[in-house]
């Protein structure tokens, strides 16, 4: 196996840093199965975005931990979209709540708020956030990038694009979309 010299450059080295592939030693690169990499990537960077915009509450909200846990009770996605919306999110959440009904009432008020934007929330609901689906919270969190940093951000996708692509091509690679160009790592690996 290839060793990985720090500080090395190369996307190839990156992919190998995270564990997306493995060199033999005749040069010929074996592909091993990279979701639960990817995911574990992919979990730490929206958990990071997600404290980062807690900490701009007011007063500050205590960072989480995990972001299925963390956003069960509505609370945090809730306090997470007073901070997004420049405080257009006024609706009053159980800041402690112990009953599902309490949880559930929570989430829709979030997720509700979310569809009067007019976010496409396609196939999210309270109930399987409130059973921490990784799939879906992990979906929902994208949105709330998506929606509120990018698009809100001064950046169109397109502009988003451009500016990755000036970064990947130092490494040779290029993206044409945020879809399929980010789904083996490799436009990941050499944006970063």
């Amino acid at each position: 196996m290839a060793e990985v010299i720090e500080g090395t450059e190369t996307v190839e080295a990156a992919r190998v840093k995270v564990g997306h592939v493995r060199m033999k030693n005749d040069g010929r690169v074996k592909h091993r199965n990279v979701e639960a990499e990817w995911q574990k990537v992919q979990q730490k960077t929206f958990l990071n975005w997600v404290n980062f915009v807690l900490s701009r509450c007011e007063p500050p909200a205590d960072p989480i931990d995990d972001l299925c846990e963390g956003l069960q009770d509505g609370v945090v996605l809730a306090d997470l979209l007073r901070v997004l919306s420049k405080g257009k999110f006024v609706g009053k959440v159980s800041r402690n709540p112990k009953m599902k009904l309490h949880i559930i009432c929570n989430l829709n008020l979030s997720l509700g708020f979310l569809r009067d934007q007019g976010v496409a929330l396609v196939n999210i609901g309270a109930v399987d956030i409130y059973e921490k689906n990784y799939t879906i919270v992990m979906g929902l969190i994208w949105i709330l990038i998506n929606t509120f940093q990018v698009s809100q951000g001064g950046l169109t996708k397109d502009q988003l694009l451009k500016w990755c692509n000036t970064r990947a091509a130092l490494h040779g690679v290029e993206a044409t979309n945020f879809t399929k160009s980010w789904a083996d790592g490799t436009a990941f690996a050499a944006v970063i």
